[in-house]
């Protein structure tokens, strides 16, 4: 599982383009950790 951050950092892209794609439906609703902060699985690494 991966943080936005680390999402945004392996795949170069900003944290806010992550959001804007979940936004539009491209992502699915991300499961949040007890801090509140998403999660991404393998499958999201791999579609964005």
């Amino acid at each position: 599982m991966y943080k936005i951050g680390e999402l945004s950092k392996l795949r170069n892209i900003k944290v806010s383009t992550i959001r804007y794609f979940e936004s539009v439906g491209l992502l699915p609703d991300q499961n949040r950790n007890e801090g509140n902060q998403r999660l991404y699985s393998e499958d999201d690494f791999k579609q964005i």
